[in-house]
């Protein structure tokens, strides 16, 4: 069992955890609109499957759109249905994920080393800057690791109960809902990393043949209805999906994603901060060494450290990369790395400021400043921030970090591990708290909210809405209408020649904005800034500014 029985003071922890997990996965969740490009994306596309009861053929803005699988968009239509179409309605779908997330960690960490690491692993990915940052955002890849998780957590469960075919059958449902998240990497990651172990740890005789046939036909039946029905009903689906969003996702730079190979180990260091600076130690601490009788001597240890080195080595190895890619590490490092912590903040009487532990301290303290000093300088890079818009954030963000780093070092030379540990989980949850906040502050930056309002203030149902040099996501959320592209229709390209309307709501060119320009009926724009200054020389009538947000500009060929 992965919940053995809990005494009346762990279930007070366990509770703790669970309300942390809630509180900082949910406060002011829908204080900000969808920021662009990720959160309007996929709430637009739960919005039309809602609208158009098509469940099986997603599409963004009215085309057909077969980067990802439906999963996510089905809970969020379903989030939709229970809660209106709200940013929190479409922000609960990670929120609930990122918390189970955390109960399973929780979970495996008790298993594998006792209740007090399982907790503690709970509380460290809690806190983690990146994981705890993508359970409030609209994005596919923390339900995927959710299911990536329970997949490995249940085979792992069922290897050490003699490989019990009920849980091994469990594992392939999740690793199936893990393929219908995010497509077949769902199930070849788990799947490689209980390869690599069972051959580790010479533990393939645990599992029958029938019990590993049955659960790939478990597999298969949770995923191959929507991907044989969507083949069916679009001949296109097949080439397009695995050959170009998959393996020329992984093995190109098609798609203008690439990043070098130690492009990963800067996303660690920031977004499994603060508990980063424990790796290096947590690593040579537990590493077994290079003799496969050693792997075999803590079969749970081997089980996290495979899951991690194989799963940091795959996403390195891609072509591309984005930050939230490697977010399925987070589990088995938060486990890791308690089981590090309990050692060292939790053990005996003994002294516990070490050399490794001084070592660790001064690590946190460099990626601290390295913290502060990226604050600092970030609006130089980004004319979308502004000093004096992060300024006193960043100040009361500096005061909680160094505070929290310096009390936490100076609790752990008095011995009091324990408080030295809850002052680094409490400064890590003032900073993701004050953190939103700050993050808020950009909005008019981040999303077309605002822009939108006014658009539905002013129009009728016959005037048009464009989307001009970019596509901006949440302009259809917010309108609940088809928007026109002008110029620039990046990822709706593939639906884009696949529309019989294409002709009348993706357009380019001098002649085609003449036409907008000229248009009988109102015709409403959005645009950066800088694209509007250049729209406007060109345009053949004036152009009447309605509302400015952040960088963008809402204007129109009619005045008023």
């Amino acid at each position: 069992m992965i919940m053995p029985q809990i005494d009346k003071s762990g279930r007070y922890a366990v509770l703790f955890l669970i309300l942390l997990s809630c509180f900082l996965f949910s406060f002011d969740l829908g204080g900000r609109g969808l920021w662009e490009t990720d959160e309007g994306r996929y709430a637009e596309i739960a919005r039309e499957m809602l609208e158009s009861g098509d469940w099986v053929t997603p599409r963004l803005n009215y085309v057909k759109y077969f980067e990802k699988p439906p999963l996510y968009d089905w809970l969020t239509a379903a989030s939709f249905s229970l809660f209106g179409q709200t940013e929190g309605a479409a922000r609960l779908v990670p929120a609930l994920f990122g918390l189970l997330g955390v109960v399973l960690t929780f979970g495996l960490g008790r298993r594998i080393s006792g209740h007090r690491t399982g907790w503690i692993s709970g509380v460290i990915l809690t806190v983690s800057v990146e994981y705890a940052i993508l359970a409030r955002v609209v994005i596919i890849d923390m339900t995927l690791t959710f299911f990536m998780t329970a997949a490995l957590t249940l085979f792992y469960l069922s290897y050490k109960q003699n490989g019990k075919s009920s849980l091994l059958g469990l594992a392939a449902v999740a690793a199936g809902l893990a393929t219908l998240a995010k497509g077949p990497m769902g199930v070849a990651l788990p799947g490689a990393v209980a390869v690599v172990f069972l051959t580790l740890v010479g533990g393939w005789r645990t599992f029958k043949p029938t019990t590993i046939f049955l659960s790939a036909l478990v597999f298969l039946a949770v995923t191959t209805p929507w991907y044989l029905l969507i083949s069916l009903r679009n001949p296109e689906f097949p080439a397009f999906f695995f050959l170009d969003q998959n393996l020329g996702r992984y093995l190109t730079t098609a798609h203008q994603r690439y990043e070098p190979a130690y492009y990963y180990l800067g996303i660690l260091a920031a977004g499994f901060f603060p508990w980063t600076a424990f790796l290096p130690a947590a690593l040579k601490t537990l590493w077994p060494g290079w003799r496969r009788s050693a792997w075999k001597q803590d079969e749970g240890l081997t089980f996290l450290i495979v899951w991690v080195v194989f799963e940091f080595v795959f996403f390195s190895l891609a072509r591309s990369k984005m930050m939230h890619y490697i977010l399925p590490l987070y589990p088995p490092l938060a486990i890791l790395t308690g089981r590090l912590v309990a050692a060292w903040f939790f053990g005996g009487g003994t002294p516990r400021v070490t050399q490794p532990v001084k070592l660790s301290y001064g690590i946190l303290a460099l990626v601290t400043a390295g913290l502060i000093i990226t604050g600092v300088v970030y609006p130089r890079f980004d004319p979308e921030v502004t000093y004096r818009m992060i300024m006193a954030p960043l100040t009361i963000l500096a005061v909680i970090l160094v505070g929290g780093v310096t009390g936490s070092y100076f609790l752990l030379g008095r011995n009091r591990g324990p408080a030295a540990f809850a002052t680094l989980a409490a400064m890590a949850s003032l900073m993701l708290i004050f953190g939103v906040l700050a993050m808020n502050q950009t909005d008019p930056y981040r999303t077309v909210k605002s822009l939108a309002a006014e658009i539905n203030r002013r129009a009728t149902p016959t005037d048009l809405v464009v989307s001009c040099d970019d596509y901006y996501q949440g302009l259809p959320f917010y309108t609940k209408r088809r928007i026109i592209v002008f110029q620039n229709w990046g990822e709706l390209d593939f639906g884009r020649h696949r529309d019989a309307q294409a002709d009348k709501y993706f357009l380019e060119g001098a002649e085609a904005f003449d036409q907008l320009v000229r248009s009988p009926v109102r015709v409403f724009m959005v645009a950066e800034k800088g694209r509007f200054d250049r729209m406007q020389k060109l345009s053949p009538l004036p152009l009447h500014i309605l509302a400015r947000s952040g960088d963008k500009v809402l204007f129109s060929n009619r005045r008023g």
